[in-house]
C-alpha cells in the first residue's frame, strides 16, 4: 500500500486530500482544496500559488483513481459543483468537479442522516449535479470487501467534541493483507474519547489526522478542547506505527510545536510522527498564520493589489 500526499496545511492550504494505491484499487480520499480567511486579509500570492498547486494535483491523481470518497461536506475536503467559479477561497466549479468525478465511483458520506443544516445543503446539491456523471454510493458504516483489500467506513464521527454543531465526518479504514491505514479528517485529535476507542481498536499501521484547533483557542474553541485533543494525539502516537498530523493544528505556528512534542511521544515507543509535508520529505509550508508576514515582508505586485480591491475579483482569478 501507497500512501500519497496531496493537499494540506503544511503544504500550504486548507486539505487533507491523500491518494492510496493499492495492488487492486486506487483511491483518492477528500478531493477538495481551499484557502480561508485570516487577519482581515485575503490570501496571499504565495497561497494562491500552493491551491494552483494542489488543484492540478488532485485533477492529476483523480485521473488514477478508481474510487473517490468523501468524508463529509466542508468545502476543503469536496470540490464543489457551482455554476459559478468561485476565484478567492477554492476555486470550484461545476466544470471543476467534473473534471475530478466524472466516471468514477463515488463512495460519500450520506447527507440526509447524522448531518447538520449547513452539510445537509451543500449535499444534497452536490449529489443532485454529480449524480449524471458519477456513481454514487452513501457508505456509513458500510464496508466493501475485494479481493485482499477491505474498505471500511466509519459510523459518523463528530467533527471534533461530542455533540459538536459542525456536523459529522466518517473515517475510511483500508486493510490490504497485513497493511493498513485509517483517514481520519476533522475529527481533531481526536478530541472525542468514543474517537479515540474507536480508532485504537481499528489498530491501523499508519493514521492520518486533523490535530485540534489551536488557532480557535478561547475564540470558537475552549482551551480545555484543545488540550484533549493534544492528549488524545499523544495516545495514538503511543500505539500507532506512523502517525500523520496535519490539517486544522498547523493554522497556527504553534502547532509544529506540538507535533514535536508528539513526536517525542512516539519517538519514546518506537513509532513515527509526520506533517504531510514530513512525510513527503519536504518543508514545513505553512503560509495561512503566517499570511500577515507574508504580507509585510513580501508585499503582493500592484496587479494583484488592484485585483484585490475591484468588484472583478468575484470574476477573475486572482493575477499570479
Amino acid at each position: 500500500m501507497k500512501i500519497i500526499p496531496l493537499a494540506s496545511e503544511s503544504l500550504g492550504v486548507r486539505s487533507l486530500a491523500c491518494f492510496v494505491e493499492t495492488k487492486e484499487l486506487n483511491i483518492l480520499i477528500d478531493a477538495g482544496v481551499s484557502l480561508g480567511p485570516r487577519f482581515y486579509l485575503l490570501p496571499h500570492p504565495k497561497e494562491y500559488k500552493a491551491l494552483k498547486r494542489a488543484k492540478s494535483k488532485i485533477r492529476e491523481y483523480a485521473k488514477k483513481a478508481h474510487i473517490i470518497s468523501l468524508s463529509h461536506y466542508h468545502l476543503d475536503h469536496y470540490t464543489p459543483t457551482w455554476d459559478f467559479i468561485d476565484t478567492t477561497w477554492t476555486w470550484g466549479s461545476f466544470e471543476e468537479a467534473k473534471k475530478i468525478y466524472g466516471g468514477k465511483k463515488i463512495f460519500i458520506k450520506d447527507f440526509k442522516r447524522n448531518i447538520n443544516p449547513n452539510q445537509r445543503k451543500r449535499g444534497y446539491i452536490f449529489n443532485k449535479m454529480i449524480k449524471d456523471f458519477s456513481y454514487i454510493t452513501y457508505c456509513d458504516e458500510k464496508k466493501f470487501e475485494f479481493e485482499d483489500l477491505t474498505l471500511k467506513f466509519s459510523r459518523a464521527l463528530p467533527h471534533g467534541e461530542e455533540g459538536t454543531q459542525l456536523g459529522y465526518v466518517l473515517a475510511l479504514f483500508i486493510k490490504e493483507k497485513d497493511d493498513s491505514m485509517l483517514f481520519c479528517s476533522d475529527t481533531e485529535g481526536p478530541m472525542s474519547d468514543k474517537t479515540l476507542r474507536y480508532f485504537l481498536r481499528l489498530k491501523p499501521k499508519t493514521l492520518i489526522i486533523s490535530g485540534p484547533p489551536l488557532y480557535l483557542q478561547d475564540f470558537k474553541v475552549r482551551k480545555e478542547l484543545i488540550d484533549k485533543g493534544i492528549e488524545n494525539l499523544g495516545k495514538l502516537a503511543r500505539k500507532i506505527p506512523t502517525l500523520i498530523v496535519d490539517h486544522h493544528l498547523l493554522r497556527d505556528e504553534r502547532g509544529l510545536e506540538v507535533i514535536n512534542r508528539i513526536k517525542d511521544i512516539g519517538k519514546e515507543h518506537g513509532n513515527r510522527v509526520y506533517t504531510y509535508a514530513e512525510y513527503m520529505g519536504k518543508k514545513n509550508e505553512l503560509l495561512e498564520c503566517y499570511r500577515a508576514k507574508l504580507y509585510r515582508e513580501e508585499p503582493p505586485l500592484k496587479e494583484f493589489q488592484e485585483w484585490a480591491k475591484s468588484k472583478e475579483r468575484l470574476k477573475q482569478l486572482p493575477p499570479l
